[in-house]
């Protein structure tokens, strides 16, 4: 069970294989490198995975600041850093991606390709007084947060998986609920993503209620060339309901980019 500190944070993170080119896996707001774990089992042995829980979640540390979008992008730069990694695949749920999308905006040397699951838009997420509402409800009451996470994953892999997600959610830091989510709706960067040169592949639920695929049509047009994949029955979390189809997807993905650079 690795850790490694960097400034002001002690991160966790799990790893699997060996092999010469690495994925960064980077989850969502109340989540956990858990929801990688089907991937993980499926990793072909020519990548190494690395899956860490950013500030507030799983087993990092619950410091009482820092849950903005700009701060996680800079515990990824020193946690990469720190790894001392070279030039690697980087894949965001839903609010990882929108981590995700900034990294490689200020970091496009560390990138070798962008992978957005789900992803927060890079326009934010529209909050209104409603919606926050709802949220504050899904911090305060269980039974709120079992409702919400059987809508985050409609086509879940049975109930004992959303058992397990709400005991995540339940012990991410409070501020992951409130400040995260305010920061995912006022960050945005809509006009910058016409400077994302790197590879880049959208994944989205077509039945997502959470991100519904409509919002995500700006960041799609506006990221030059990016490839876009639509999974039929599934909801927020493809690497959760639909890990097959996830993975083939994906690494499908990461394979035309090898032959490219071959031919």
């Amino acid at each position: 069970m690795p850790y490694l500190q960097i400034e002001g944070l002690k991160i966790h993170y799990v790893k699997k294989g060996k092999g010469p080119e690495t994925i960064l896996l980077l989850h969502g707001n109340v989540s956990s490198t858990e929801y990688w774990n089907k991937f993980l089992k499926m990793l072909p042995a020519r990548y190494q995975a690395i899956a860490l829980d950013q500030r507030g979640c799983g087993k990092t540390e619950h410091p009482s600041s820092g849950y903005s979008i700009p701060q996680f992008v800079e515990d990824l730069s020193r946690f990469s850093d720190r790894l001392g990694l070279p030039p690697f695949h980087l894949v965001g749920h839903s609010m990882g991606g929108q981590v995700s999308m900034l990294f490689t905006l200020k970091h496009p040397e560390k990138v070798r390709t962008l992978t957005l699951l789900n992803s927060v838009p890079a326009d934010g997420l529209f909050l209104n007084e409603e919606v926050r509402a709802y949220f504050t409800q899904v911090a305060n009451d269980p039974k709120v947060l079992r409702q919400a996470m059987d809508m985050v994953m409609p086509y879940g892999q049975g109930p004992s998986f959303t058992e397990r997600a709400m005991e995540i959610g339940l012990a991410c830091a409070p501020q992951t609920m409130r400040e995260s989510l305010e920061s995912m709706n006022q960050t945005r960067f809509l006009s910058d993503l016409g400077k994302i040169a790197v590879p880049t592949l959208i994944l989205h639920g077509k039945d997502d209620m959470v991100i519904p695929l409509e919002l995500m049509v700006p960041t799609m047009k506006a990221i030059v060339h990016a490839q876009v994949v639509i999974f039929s029955h599934c909801g927020h979390s493809p690497q959760v309901e639909r890990p097959e189809e996830f993975a083939e997807a994906y690494l499908g993905f990461l394979r035309r980019q090898r032959t490219k650079k071959i031919n």
